[in-house]
């Protein structure tokens, strides 16, 4: 557990974000806010993850061929 200082301080830094998001919880949401959260997503995600992503969409696409356009059940990683 980190000392108290150190929890403080990092808790005075978290706390206008979280006044923020419970401030716009209840807002409609924005294109630009939808862009940001996406380019955080891919910013923060193990560059790995994004080519099993990517090297799987083949047998992703055959599965949905060989359905006709049909449901197709694929895991996340």
């Amino acid at each position: 557990m980190p000392p108290e200082t150190e929890f403080a301080n990092s808790f005075e830094d978290v706390q206008p974000d979280v006044e923020r998001r419970e401030t716009n919880a209840r807002k409609r949401r924005t294109m630009l806010m939808w862009r940001n959260a996406v380019e955080h997503t891919w910013e923060t995600r193990p560059l790995n993850e994004i080519r099993k992503l990517i090297e799987r969409q083949p047998k992703i696409q055959e599965a949905i061929i060989a359905a006709e356009g049909g449901r197709v059940n694929f895991f996340p990683l």
